[in-house]
This record gives C-alpha cells, sequence and structure tokens, in this order.
C-alpha cells in the first residue's frame, strides 16, 4: 500500500513488489483511488505498521544478507508476451433479445468511463467466448432480425475494440468500444464496400476466422473510414 499526500491525497493497494520476478514473470494488478474514507484507512494502517516496524539500520541489513536466498527462476526468464490482436468482422443481428444483466452492468462501467455513444454490445452466438477474446478489433455489419447473410447494403460500422467479454446465461457478449471520440462521426460504410476492400487486397470474409491486426486486409478495412480511424484503431 502507498499513501499519497500533497494538493491531492490518494491511496494505491495492489499486489505488485519492487522485484525482478514482480515485473518479469508475475501478473500484478493494482488499484488507485482518491476516496477520502479509504485513503484516511490506509493511513491509519500504515500508521500502525510505522510503530510495529524495525528501523533498516546495518544490522538489519546483515542480517538480511545472512538470510537471503537467490530466486528459483532463471535469470532474464520473461512472462510471454501479449497474444497478437486479430480483426474481426461480425454480424450484429437486429432483435428483441436484452442484454444480459452482467453484460449491461459492464457495459454501464464502460460508459461511465469512456462515455457514452462510444461503447456498444455484441451479441455472440454460444462458443465465441473461446475465439473473440479482449484487444480484438471488430467491424459489425448489420443484419435484417431473421437474416443469416448481411445484403450488399447493409451497414458496417467502424473498427471497435472489445473490451470484454461476458458469458452471462446461453449467449456471450462482446462488449465494444470505439477508440475514436463520438463527436468524430465516421459514417458507415457498406457490407459491399467491406468485402470489395477485402477482395481487392486478396482475400475473403469468413465470419468464425479474423484477419490478423496488420494484415493487408485489415489496413483495407481500416482505411474505409480514413486515416483517423486507422490511428484510432492501432491505440
Amino acid at each position: 500500500m502507498i499513501h499519497l499526500e500533497g494538493g491531492e491525497t490518494y491511496a494505491v493497494i495492489g499486489s505488485a513488489n519492487a522485484s525482478a520476478r514482480s515485473r518479469d514473470l508475475l501478473r500484478e494488478a493494482a488499484v488507485l483511488t482518491d476516496d477520502e474514507g479509504l485513503c484516511a484507512q490506509v493511513a491509519e494502517q500504515l500508521d500502525v505498521w510505522w510503530v510495529e516496524s524495525d528501523p533498516i539500520d546495518q544490522a538489519w541489513l546483515k542480517r538480511a544478507r545472512e538470510i537471503y536466498r537467490p530466486p528459483a527462476h532463471i535469470p532474464g526468464q520473461r512472462r510471454p508476451g501479449p497474444r497478437p490482436r486479430r480483426l474481426w468482422v461480425g454480424i450484429a443481428v437486429n432483435d428483441a433479445t436484452p442484454v444480459p444483466p452482467k453484460a449491461a452492468a459492464g457495459r454501464e462501467n464502460l460508459e461511465q468511463r469512456y462515455g457514452r455513444g462510444v461503447v456498444d454490445s455484441w451479441l455472440m452466438n454460444p462458443g465465441d467466448e473461446r475465439t473473440v477474446r479482449p484487444g480484438d478489433e471488430v467491424v459489425l455489419v448489420q443484419a435484417g432480425p431473421l437474416r443469416q447473410q448481411p445484403r450488399s447494403d447493409s451497414p458496417a460500422r467502424p473498427p471497435a475494440i472489445v473490451a470484454r467479454v461476458v458469458l452471462d446465461g446461453r449467449r456471450p457478449t462482446a462488449l465494444l468500444v470505439w477508440p475514436q471520440a463520438a463527436e468524430d462521426d465516421l459514417e458507415p460504410r457498406t457490407y459491399e464496400q467491406v468485402l470489395d476492400a477485402v477482395e481487392q487486397a486478396g482475400g475473403e470474409i469468413d465470419w468464425d476466422n479474423p484477419f490478423p491486426a496488420r494484415s493487408t486486409h485489415a489496413t483495407a478495412i481500416r482505411a474505409l473510414w480514413g486515416q483517423r480511424a486507422v490511428r484510432s484503431a492501432r491505440h
């Protein structure tokens, strides 16, 4: 725990240690808060520990050197890097199915963080939660309530980032965030335009398989919304 006082008061509570193992091998989490009540509790607890603590002097350091044992992991070993991002072309079906409660709560939290108008819910098919993952990009093509394949003039929305995948009930829900601000108001394209862009890049759309995020196909899809959308999707 860390208690920070200055112009404003903050508390940091987390699992990370000041160690190479924490930095390189472990997955850590921390929460930063300015809640007055919680900050006061942190300060009080730190005061208790301060009174109970021992000063770090030469005798303490000598004892620490005697009991120290090197870590068991191989020096320089690092945990695997993040998995590569992909770009999906997905179908959004117009139906009356409500967003499941857990997904609705997650969407509300994202809207509080990013603002309304840039968060959407994508109700997927059972099993999609095993393939669609946070960090992926999604271009949603709108289809009718009973239509399995979109029409050529079906609108396609700009690339969005998958923020969360929620499994609540039988069908999973992906919560999507458009990185560009809502006021950018990027116009929808059509399914035919997306299809043409992919075909000109030498590929074809497969609803069950994504394009690598840095592939020519994904780049061609993003370019439909101009350089602004390309820059936003990369961040």
